[in-house]
Formats: structure tokens, C-alpha cells, sequence
């Protein structure tokens, strides 16, 4: 990475109508818009604001929603493949590698767009 780089943090507006955008990669957003944690009751706030669902729909739509990544597609050892020495991933380690993994997609297709 080129230091002194800085990407342009997308706003959720922008982006909730575009044809690829689901609630997962709208929760990014606003993750990244905000710069820190926050609740589902906090993100649906904000997808209400943004004019993309009312709270209580947004707050549905956030409790079961997942990223798009298969295990294969972030390389992740199937749990009953250790017979070739590799260890399982754990679904915690699932969770956060499909985490890091849509939200580079996020960034990727944002400053591809440029």
C-alpha cells in the first residue's frame, strides 16, 4: 500500500440502489461510513435515513444476513478434511474471513468504479 494513500469512503446513499448491493455489503458501508462499531438497531437507523428500508424491516433484514463468500472461495478447509494435517476452520474464523473478505470486495469495486 502507498503511504499517504487514502480511499474515499463511500456513502450509503450512493450505493444502496447499485445493482450489486445487498443488505450484507450495505452494512459495510455503513460500517466504513461511521469509522467504528456499531449495533444492528444503529445500522438499521441509518439504512432508514439512507431512504433503504424503515427500521424495523432493516433490523429483519440484518439478522439474517450473510456475505455471498463460500468457504472454498475464501480457502477455507472444510471441518472432516483433516486427514491431510490441515487443521478445520472454526465458524469463528469462517465469520471473520467472509468479514474481511466483503468488505475488500466493498473497497475493490468501489475504487474500481472511479
Amino acid at each position: 500500500m502507498v503511504r499517504g494513500a487514502r480511499l474515499e469512503v463511500p456513502r450509503l446513499e450512493a450505493v444502496a440502489r447499485h445493482r450489486e448491493a445487498n443488505t450484507y455489503s450495505l452494512l459495510i458501508v455503513a460500517l466504513l461510513e461511521r469509522g467504528e462499531s456499531m449495533t444492528l438497531d444503529e445500522v438499521a437507523e441509518r439504512f432508514e435515513a439512507a431512504g433503504i428500508a424503515d427500521r424495523g424491516r432493516a433490523l429483519l433484514s440484518l439478522q439474517r444476513c450473510e456475505p455471498e463468500a463460500t468457504d472454498a472461495e475464501l480457502g477455507l478447509v472444510q471441518v472432516g478434511s483433516q486427514q491431510s494435517g490441515e487443521a478445520a476452520a472454526s465458524p469463528t474464523a469462517r465469520s471473520r474471513a467472509r468479514s474481511l473478505q466483503t468488505t475488500a470486495a466493498v473497497l475493490r469495486r468501489r475504487h474500481l468504479a472511479r
